[in-house]
């Protein structure tokens, strides 16, 4: 029988999921087991926490000078709105972003900016480097 620790590692392994929330994990194993797996991997970088509950893979760079360095697998802006459709919100480009993106722009958002419509969501994600906006 496999550890809860297994199963999570195989869980994160098969899912292509930019963000899992721990209540996704909690079928594994009792609560406490679960958010001490999941600190574990965190430590071993295999998990990356974009914020409270909110946790994001990494991947591995084989090819050298950088061979064997952990990072990030999904940009910010991806895993926010995995997260955000996880939470029952509709996200769409911010309004800066879609500005840029129609070419009415050049300038570059310094963050990601995400339409969360009339939604109440305040969660902040990676140190808050994540900016709503409701519409």
């Amino acid at each position: 029988m496999a550890t809860v620790e297994q199963r999570i590692r195989d869980y994160i392994a098969s899912s292509s999921d930019a963000a899992f929330l721990t209540s996704e994990f909690i079928r594994f194993g009792s609560r406490s087991i679960v958010a001490r797996t999941l600190r574990k991997l965190v430590a071993d970088k295999t998990l990356y926490r974009a914020g409270y509950g909110v946790y994001t893979p990494s991947r591995t760079f084989t090819d050298e000078p950088y061979a064997g360095l952990k990072i990030q697998k999904f940009d910010n802006s991806a895993v926010a709105e995995d997260f955000l459709v996880k939470m029952g919100v509709d996200p769409k480009p911010g309004k800066l972003v879609r500005e840029y993106n129609e070419r009415r722009s050049t300038q570059v958002p310094p963050y990601a900016i995400i339409d969360v419509g009339k939604s109440r969501i305040r969660r902040k994600l990676f140190y808050g480097g994540i900016k709503y906006e409701r519409s």
